[in-house]
């Protein structure tokens, strides 16, 4: 690993960084957007995610579901209906049905891509009641539940993820003719391009350079999320997030900037993640 000097880009961020020739060996628009991407997961992280994750590691329950659904934008798909006195027995079924699926884990990346298709197919179906537990098939909502009780090797799909990718929404007449629901199918298509040019390698290496750099407490699953994420925003909505990274980064601590200044120098020069990266188009 390289040394690395302790240079502070918090206040200057959104205006010198952009110019600055930080690796040697990825692009500066590269450089800058998973610098953006690392800051963006570490905010959201502190605020939010990582109290969800240590939450959810003794089960999701309605609660945390619903809590996730608010903050991900998924709650709209989940009916709340009262049964038995449950009050919002959907988002319990909901949770119950996660738990199950994060015992049973495939090891397979586009396995688990299988079960989540499967799990959002079954929880559309209509209950003894007459209603189903989500309003359509809930692919995107189940693919961001999942991360929290599977954190390694996964990562979340939605509309913004996937234009960063390259990809339009839309439902192909051929789809739509055999009753395969928009949803999966653009599911599918996000995680098999994911698949195809190196998501799980490439995760494994950020989680590697951020381990040594000490910082356990950040996934590269959830790095390269926001970097598409940074990708396929509007241009007004990606500035905004610039501003406020550079904003957070100023409130992290010397010693904090440091570290992330390290992780970013190295995993700029690492080869594993240089290649996955280059793979994605900009749109910046």
């Amino acid at each position: 690993m390289q040394h690395c000097k302790n240079d502070r880009i918090g206040s200057a961020y959104a205006g010198v960084l952009e110019q600055r020739e930080s690796f040697v060996t990825m692009t500066s628009q590269q450089s800058f957007l998973l610098k953006t991407a690392t800051l963006e997961h570490y905010r959201r992280f502190l605020n939010n995610d990582g109290i969800f994750l240590k939450r959810a590691e003794k089960g999701l329950d309605a609660e945390l579901v619903r809590g996730i659904g608010k903050d991900y934008s998924v709650s709209r798909g989940i009916p709340v209906e009262q049964i038995n006195g449950d009050k919002d027995s959907n988002a319990s079924l909901i949770a119950k049905k996660m738990n199950e699926l994060s015992d049973h884990w495939p090891s397979s990346f586009l396995r688990r891509v299988d079960a989540c298709e499967e799990l959002a197919k079954r929880l559309q179906a209509k209950k003894t009641s007459g209603k189903p537990i989500t309003i359509g098939a809930q692919a995107s909502m189940v693919t961001k539940m999942m991360w929290f009780k599977q954190p390694f090797d996964w990562t979340m799909f939605d509309s913004m993820a996937e234009a960063g990718l390259g990809y339009k929404s839309y439902v192909r007449k051929v789809d739509h003719q055999k009753g395969i629901p928009n949803s999966i199918v653009r599911m599918q298509r996000f995680f098999q391009e994911l698949e195809r040019i190196g998501f799980s390698s490439a995760a494994k290496e950020l989680n590697s350079v951020l381990s040594h750099n000490n910082l356990t407490d950040i996934f590269g699953e959830r790095i390269i999320d926001k970097y598409l994420m940074l990708n396929g925003m509007k241009t007004v909505a990606r500035a905004h997030c610039i501003r406020d990274c550079g904003i957070f980064m100023d409130l992290l601590p010397d010693n904090t900037q440091k570290k992330l200044e390290c992780f970013w120098l190295n995993a700029g020069r690492n080869s594993t993640i240089k290649g996955f990266f280059n793979q994605i188009k900009l749109r910046m």
